[in-house]
């Protein structure tokens, strides 16, 4: 897109019109080829025949992860600790991608780095966030996923740190690399541990209360990045 904006005169509206170009391709392929359920190509879930499918619903491992064994109603989640740590888990992971996401580039230029690296820095970190969602889900169901996002959280400081003391391309390849594996993994993980802790009946309903609230919490946070570096601007400015 850096590529396109600056081949057109910096024209950035191009790259508006080639994004809705490919969401138009992506929705006709939705519309002519997803199906919406395995029942439609006579398939059960995962592939398995009923027969299969009922002997395992009768013989669950439940292995050394931690499954709860009873079916929590909303009401009773919400009166919970673990929920609201959850909760706290998940605005550690949402709220530093989204000032990335918003400011890193802008932040990384006003560094001293090229702009193309600092505009690839932003693609970087959606294909390295693929590769956590699948270390997440090839891992999510032999270890522990609790334990498995506090590591993600763990190095998703390790991404931010990178980022805030880069005097080498290097670092921003580490940024790049760190929060992008974190925040796949952990995009894996909150939905696993709240269906492990709470079960299936009411994990709808739980994520529906819970969505709204870290959705404001998180969509505010590139605005007061922005605060915090207009504040700050002087400063930064005379260190650099």
């Amino acid at each position: 897109l850096n590529t396109l904006i600056s081949s057109m005169g910096d024209n950035w509206r191009i790259a508006w019109f080639f994004i809705a170009g490919l969401c138009s391709i992506a929705t006709l392929v939705s519309l002519l080829f997803v199906k919406n359920r395995p029942s439609d190509l006579g398939q059960v879930p995962d592939g398995e025949s009923a027969a299969s499918r009922s002997a395992d619903d009768n013989n669950t491992k439940q292995g050394h992860i931690y499954r709860t064994t009873r079916e929590w109603t909303t009401k009773e989640a919400l009166k919970t600790t673990s929920l609201w740590l959850i909760f706290i888990a998940i605005l550690g992971f949402l709220v530093p991608y989204l000032f990335c996401v918003s400011h890193g580039v802008i932040y990384l230029i006003d560094s001293g780095f090229p702009r193309s690296l600092a505009a690839v820095s932003l693609g970087l970190i959606t294909l390295f966030s693929i590769i956590g969602r699948l270390i997440g889900g090839v891992l999510g169901d032999h270890i522990e996923p609790r334990y498995m996002w506090g590591i993600a959280l763990l190095v998703m400081a390790c991404g931010v740190l990178s980022c805030m003391f880069a005097r080498s391309p290097v670092f921003v390849y580490l940024y790049t690399i760190f929060v992008g594996i974190a925040f796949g993994a952990s995009f894996i993980m909150m939905p696993t541990v709240i269906g492990n802790y709470f079960g299936t009946h009411a994990f709808a309903s739980i994520m529906g209360v819970l969505s709204p609230l870290f959705t404001i919490f998180s969509s505010s946070s590139p605005f007061v990045a922005g605060v915090i570096r207009d504040l700050t601007a002087v400063s930064y400015t005379h260190l650099t």
